[in-house]
């Protein structure tokens, strides 16, 4: 029966799921196929067995199999599937990892600084020397320093000048 298409369809036969086109066609192949015929035959059998047999005669240990056995997990056939999966995905990490340290480096780009003009009171401020503005003289800055000179002298005695 292994060889036979039809073999899935004698379960679904059995229990009355196979309707119109499909009934028709398996019910012409059942006519022709022996191995399709014992299986049903034998789905036959088996239930009469269970009908016929008293649920009290189980004892405690057979109905705990029962269960045991209907809760059984189904055989998983994507587990073969996962695992080539995750077979492909590590060989493709590894391919990658390969493929990025055969990279050749870049060069550092050269880091861009922005540059602003330096208002003169601020650089006054900060010690700095003061390039007087095109039309000024000396005088400018000497005038500046007397100033700053005078803040200095009025803040240090803790009196006005």
């Amino acid at each position: 029966m292994p060889d036979c298409t039809f073999a899935r369809r004698v379960d679904a036969y059995y229990d009355g799921e196979l309707d119109g086109e499909a009934l028709a066609e398996f019910e012409s192949h059942l006519a022709d196929c022996a191995a399709c015929r014992e299986e049903l035959e034998s789905l036959r059998t088996l239930t009469g067995h269970f009908s016929t047999t008293p649920t009290s005669e189980l004892i405690s240990s057979e109905v705990r199999d029962l269960y045991a056995i209907a809760k059984k997990p189904a055989e998983r056939p994507l587990a073969g599937f996962a695992v080539g999966l995750l077979a492909t995905a590590a060989s493709l990490l590894v391919v990658g990892t390969a493929w990025l340290m055969e990279i050749p480096r870049l060069a550092p780009a050269t880091p861009t600084v922005a540059v602003r003009e330096v208002p003169d009171w601020e650089q006054f401020a900060m010690g700095g020397p003061v390039t007087p503005a095109p039309g000024l003289d000396d005088r400018t800055a000497v005038a500046e320093n007397d100033l700053a000179d005078w803040m200095l002298s009025g803040l240090s005695t803790g009196r006005e000048p």
